[in-house]
């Protein structure tokens, strides 16, 4: 067995800071400099433990080398991502890889054995809010956005934000009014008063486009009252928590059934499928590792918000939400002066999607990208707004971002991928006389191999339409109590709703039917009864 050498050892992993860091260009140069071999420097680098590596890791350490790299790797992409892992988060990772819970000590000796990563406090920036001083974190965001989109090289319309928003279900919106001039009366406007929360998950893409939200009510089941006379609204979905706010599970559920399945069909078929950039705030529910790790495999790249900073910075905020309250506050409010009462969930359902039609409009999606300075690629807009912000105190940290907004890049999309078999030969036809014989030849066999996967996609797609159609066309025969429950899911998409919704009216049209039957038993006549 060899000698392990501890000072070897040492030159090497300092090789190998050295490379990370910058201070050596190559790995060759940096093994030079610490006289070590270097391809013992690049083995290692590549993840090979040696023997003398494998017996110098403590027996009685949780993770190994590579895998606390692995780890330190990933608090790094967070950390540039503007998602400041926490140090119950790394535990909670480190636990996963490990398959066992880890000690409430373990991230203290994690970061002795990792000098490259330290501990800071964040700032409580409530109170700062409404003046939105900290001009280098704007600064940094917008840094931050550019890099993100130049880096994975992501398309406008693969670009999304989404957010929560709240409505009180009874409550309209405040307006004008004429009234007689002799009137001095104080003027009210009559609302229902119904305080029920419900919570509206919404996504909006830079091009203008929307997913399908996911409408959280409080509640512990879902009652059929809330659906009878269902319309089916294709890709909503329908959940339940305690309050009607939304929480891990729920961000969860959203992630993976509406926002990852509605954007793929944008970003291209899964095995060419675009990187996708997600905007969000910093919201517990949004920063788990199931949901980082979802990101990661769906190739969705995520970004956070600066703290305090949703009003100014998030395109939901900045154009859609004050259109939405509005829209949806009139449309309450016309109900009401239609004679209309007791507004109650199955009444909120049409009333939202009447408000979301007035509200989700090319301009004022692409309004809030607009305003928010990020589509165009405009941070002076912003940056200029903020109070004590002047171009010659910042300029250093402003000189990465006015050379970005002359290159322009997020208004300027790559090369599309192609999304089918024409878009395919289109695309090759481009490249291919610039290539030699034989990777002419390959590429035919690749062109074919794709061609062939994008039929078997559209004859899976084209079937799942039909399957869907057919669901469509189930017709409602009867109406069922109305506190009949329908499910105790926590989530349920608009086609397992409306599945249900069928089944419990089935289920009482056969209760009616066998009441009927037993009425229409015939029965002797009392003069027959006398006569015998």
């Amino acid at each position: 067995m060899p000698v392990f050498d501890p000072a070897k050892e040492q030159r090497i992993l300092e090789a190998i800071r050295a490379y990370k860091n910058g201070s050596a260009p190559s790995l060759n140069e940096a093994a030079r400099r610490h006289d070590v071999a270097p391809s013992t420097v690049k083995h290692r680098y590549n993840g090979r433990n040696t023997c003398g590596a494998r017996q110098k890791q403590p027996t009685n350490q949780a993770l190994t080398n590579g895998e606390e790299e692995v780890l330190v790797k990933w608090i790094t992409q967070l950390w540039s991502q503007n998602f400041p892992a926490r140090l119950d988060l790394v535990r909670h990772m480190a636990g996963k890889i490990a398959g066992r819970e880890m000690g409430e000590n373990w991230v203290t000796r994690f970061l002795q054995r990792h000098t490259e990563l330290t501990t800071v406090r964040t700032r409580l920036l409530d109170d700062k809010r409404g003046k939105a001083n900290d001009i280098e974190a704007v600064i940094g965001w917008f840094t931050i956005f550019y890099q993100m989109i130049k880096k994975h090289k992501i398309l406008p319309e693969n670009v999304w934000n989404m957010d929560e928003k709240g409505f009180l279900i009874g409550y309209g919106r405040t307006a004008t009014v004429i009234v007689p001039t002799d009137n001095k009366h104080e003027r009210f406007c009559l609302h229902d008063g119904n305080r029920d929360s419900v919570t509206m998950v919404e996504c909006v893409s830079s091009v203008g486009k929307y997913c399908p939200p996911m409408v959280i009510f409080s509640g512990h089941v879902h009652l059929l009252e809330w659906h009878r006379d269902h319309v089916e609204r294709e890709g909503w979905h329908w959940a339940i928590s305690n309050k009607g706010f939304t929480n891990e599970h729920l961000a969860m559920e959203w992630l993976k059934h509406c926002f990852d399945p509605y954007t793929a069909t944008i970003a291209g078929p899964k095995l060419s499928r675009s990187t996708r950039l997600l905007i969000l705030d910093g919201h517990g529910s949004h920063i788990t590792t199931d949901f980082i790790d979802y990101c990661c495999e769906a190739r969705i790249v995520l970004l956070c918000l600066p703290p305090h900073s949703t009003h100014f910075l998030q395109p939901l905020d900045v154009g859609l939400f004050s259109h939405y309250s509005r829209a949806y506050g009139d449309t309450v409010n016309s109900f009401c002066e239609r004679g209309g009462t007791g507004i109650g969930k199955r009444d909120f359902i049409d009333l939202i999607s009447n408000a979301r039609q007035k509200a989700f409009t090319d301009k004022t999606i692409i309004g809030g990208w607009k305003g928010s300075g990020l589509f165009p690629f405009d941070p002076l807009k912003v940056l200029e707004s903020l109070p004590n912000f002047t171009k010659a105190n910042h300029i250093q940290s402003l000189k990465v971002i006015i050379d970005n907004v002359e290159d322009n890049v997020p208004d300027t999309p790559t090369a599309q991928t192609p999304a089918n078999p024409a878009a395919l030969h289109q695309f090759v036809d481009t490249i291919y006389p610039h290539l030699d014989s034989p990777l002419k030849r390959k590429l035919d066999k690749v062109t074919k191999a794709a061609s062939n996967l994008f039929t078997q996609i559209t004859i899976l797609e084209t079937t799942n339409n039909s399957l869907l159609q057919d669901i469509k066309q189930q017709h409602r025969i009867h109406k069922p109590s109305s506190q009949s429950q329908l499910s105790k899911a926590r989530v349920l998409a608009d086609v397992e709703l409306q599945a249900l919704v069928d089944a419990a009216e089935q289920r009482a049209m056969q209760h009616v039917t066998r009441s009927q039957n037993r009425a229409q038993v015939p029965t002797t006549p009392a003069r027959s009864r006398l006569q015998s």
